[in-house]
């Protein structure tokens, strides 16, 4: 009954300290989104979550990373199985070699279970006496409380929690040690303000105030989080990740706690994998974004990035599937894997780069942070620094960033760390890094913004720049390998091309000819005509075909979804929509298409250029599963625009062609859209085929082919034969 209502008294000031809080008015930030002011970041603002294992090559390894790494500060997980563990000795190393460590001290589940027992008390004072005398004071500082609002990783009550807070409130300050926590995790305020108050009043607060916050939930660091107010608000309250850092630094002021930090932050491959590709060059992108808005907010002392080895989150691959029961966020104790096996990640060269050039640097202002574009202004020592970026899949011209001069005198540093030898054309979703002396004022141009309506999809050794000439607009790409000059590659030339393949003349034009560029190479082009008075009218408020259809197969390459690869559009500068634009793309060569095997199949052909009929389903099941789930609806799937050729292996290998339909979510479709899609793709077959092929398709999705699910399909029959019949008498 005691125990019972301790809670309830606690229960009590929580909500007391939120209410006391929030009548301050303390928590309004007028425009609290975007980066302002002037604020050092410090030399020491970037550290690293490290972990060991039993073979102590592990312990060589991450302190060889570390100092490649340029790094000093560490922050280690311990607990009770760790004291005579391969962790200790990793401890000893560290604190010897000049490691800054945070110390995390953790309890077992079990244990936080059964705090309020007299045992759980008197082992948690013991563990706290026995580690905090062997450091002896080496370590910065020592946090307490691990994830203690996920009560199903951390095991905590509201009463069990100030228990354990209380005991080590008393053993470290006792020892001068500097006290961190009490590790909020995620984006939760009300938290902060009642854990912190609940402290206050009984004269326990921590020096430092801890909280692991994240901004994957919101998939971008530039994003609203759609958590905090709903998709309908967000774009009002504008919580994005700089303002997240000014919310929880603004509690620690009302504490009167000096510094915040953030003890952990990670984006997953596996969050990542739901909608995008190229997961590990993802996560470098947010990761070099997150590290340059959190130093532009000015609100903490230090980023704890995490964890340097690991399976989904780790800077280096640890090679194997093993993931812990407890999230790393929670405890990470051990390095999995074999050291031999261990691969470095672009995350961790993105992150290299980040600290040698943010640490002991001073932001200085935000040049511009609007609709997709965000370039940020830094100064340290003798440089002038600009930082610049897009959220995912926009650009922006450089050029309507920059004047000729100021971008010959400048020198260009990759998101990894690389010198680039020229000035490049966009900003793209990865970072940029500009520097000049810092006696250079490079002018800025007033309110530049990404390029409206386009779309591009980031590739090895891919570039893009913009084309803008007295007639016409739009984006070609090269590689390193590649000639540059545009005048290859405009509609006129296009146009005049001896070695011209018509493969299609009829609402739209598309022919293919060798690539001046590089002739080894065959491109396609697609000239999109508006003729028809109806399709003027419908279209004249849509961007041109040509630049729809670049849109669409870039989008499809963000998600990994074959397509051939986009070379450039062009459109007229004026009315673009009402006028001949061109799509220009590489060949998918030796292929055939699923109209074609689907009507082999119907005439009684048990086998396509030598692949069995169910292998081949099985194979396009899979395919369309996989693009459905990460949210596209193509809107024109039909089977002569689905093609496929068979590899020296063995295996399908299908490519989408005519995307300028296409649909694209944050999130996996319905039932309903993916019909929408497959109706039109299995239109070729006879129904014994389709219920083959459907079935299939729905058991990816753990469902039976029903019934009902036919009518969209014979709907959509009906739909064309008669379209057909009224072609016919016209």
């Amino acid at each position: 009954m005691a125990e019972t209502l301790t809670e309830l008294s606690l229960v009590g000031q929580f909500l007391k300290c939120n209410l006391r809080y929030f009548l301050t008015g303390k928590w309004r930030l007028a425009a609290g989104h975007i980066p302002n002011g002037r604020y050092p970041v410090p030399e020491d603002y970037f550290g690293i979550r490290v972990a060991s294992s039993p073979d102590p090559s592990c312990d060589d390894y991450v302190v060889e990373r570390l100092r490649e790494l340029e790094l000093r500060n560490v922050r280690l997980d311990f607990s009770y199985s760790n004291e005579n563990s391969y962790t200790k000795p990793f401890l000893d190393r560290l604190m010897d070699e000049g490691f800054h460590v945070c110390l995390h001290l953790i309890q077992p589940f079990e244990e936080a279970r059964a705090m309020k027992t007299p045992e759980a008390k008197a082992r948690w004072r013991g563990f706290l006496t026995s580690i905090l005398d062997h450091c002896k004071g080496r370590v910065e500082m020592v946090e307490i409380g691990s994830t203690c609002n996920r009560r199903k990783w951390a095991g905590y009550s509201l009463s069990s929690f100030m228990t354990l807070w209380n005991i080590a409130y008393e053993e470290i300050s006792k020892r001068g040690i500097l006290l961190a926590g009490p590790n909020i995790t995620d984006f939760e305020p009300l938290y902060n303000i009642g854990l912190l108050g609940i402290m206050k009043k009984s004269g326990m607060l921590p020096a430092v105030h801890s909280d692991n916050l994240f901004a994957e939930r919101a998939t971008e660091p530039e994003a609203f989080d759609h958590k905090i107010g709903g998709h309908f608000l967000r774009p009002v309250i504008k919580f994005n990740l700089v303002k997240k850092v000014r919310f929880l630094a603004g509690i620690s002021d009302y504490y009167n706690i000096p510094h915040t930090i953030c003890a952990h932050v990670a984006w997953s491959l596996r969050r990542i994998n739901r909608i995008l590709n190229n997961l590990e060059e993802k996560q470098a992108d947010y990761l070099a974004r997150y590290c340059c808005l959190a130093a532009a907010s000015g609100g903490l002392k230090r980023v704890y990035w995490g964890p340097l080895i690991g399976q989904r989150e780790g800077l280096i691959d640890d090679g194997t599937s093993e993931f812990p029961e407890l999230p790393h966020v929670t405890f990470y104790g051990k390095a999995n894997g074999e050291v031999e096996h261990y691969r470095i990640r672009p995350a961790f060269h993105a992150y290299r780069t980040v600290i040698k050039l943010l640490s002991g640097a001073e932001f200085k202002q935000t040049l511009v942070s609007v609709r997709g574009l965000e370039v940020h202004e830094f100064v340290r020592g003798n440089e002038l620094m600009h930082v610049g970026w897009t959220t995912n899949g926009n650009c922006a011209s450089i050029s309507d960033c920059y004047e000729e001069k100021d971008m010959r005198s400048a020198s260009v540093i990759s998101r990894d760390g690389k010198i680039l030898p020229e000035f490049p054309s966009i900003f793209c979703e990865s970072p940029t890094y500009i520097l000049w002396t810092r006696d250079c004022s490079p002018h800025f141009r007033t309110s530049p913004e990404i390029m409206p309506d386009v779309r591009i999809s980031q590739y090895e050794d891919g570039h893009y720049k913009p084309v803008d000439n007295d007639k016409w607009e739009g984006v070609f790409t090269f590689t390193s390998g590649d000639a540059q000059d545009v005048l290859s590659h405009i509609p006129e030339d296009l146009e005049k091309g001896d070695d011209r393949k018509i493969m299609r003349d009829g609402r739209n034009c598309v022919w293919s000819m060798p690539d001046t560029r590089n002739p080894s190479r065959t491109i396609v082009v697609k000239r999109h005509q508006v003729r028809k008075l109806h399709k003027k009218l419908v279209q004249r408020w849509k961007p041109s075909g040509a630049l729809r259809s670049w849109n669409g197969a870039n989008e499809l390459l963000r998600r990994g979804i074959s397509t051939p690869r986009p070379i450039a559009f062009f459109q007229r500068h004026k009315r673009p929509s009402l006028s001949d634009s061109y799509f220009v793309y590489g060949m998918f060569q030796n292929t055939g298409s699923m109209r074609q095997a689907f009507r082999a199949f119907k005439e009684g052909e048990t086998e396509f250029h030598g692949i069995s009929r169910g292998l081949l389903y099985s194979e396009l099941a899979d395919f369309l599963h996989e693009m459905h789930g990460r949210g596209v609806f193509f809107r024109d799937l039909s089977a002569g625009n689905m093609l496929f050729r068979i590899k020296d292996n063995g295996q399908v290998e299908f490519c989408l062609i005519d995307t300028a339909r296409a649909h694209f979510y944050t999130h996996s479709l319905s039932l309903r859209l993916r019909l929408s899609d497959l109706k039109r793709i299995t239109h070729p077959a006879n129904w014994k085929c389709r219920k083959e092929f459907m079935a299939m398709y729905m058991n990816k999705m753990g469902r039976n082919f029903s019934w009902w699910m036919k009518i969209p399909l014979i709907c959509y029959d009906l739909k064309h034969m008669i379209k057909h019949q009224v072609k016919r008498k016209r």
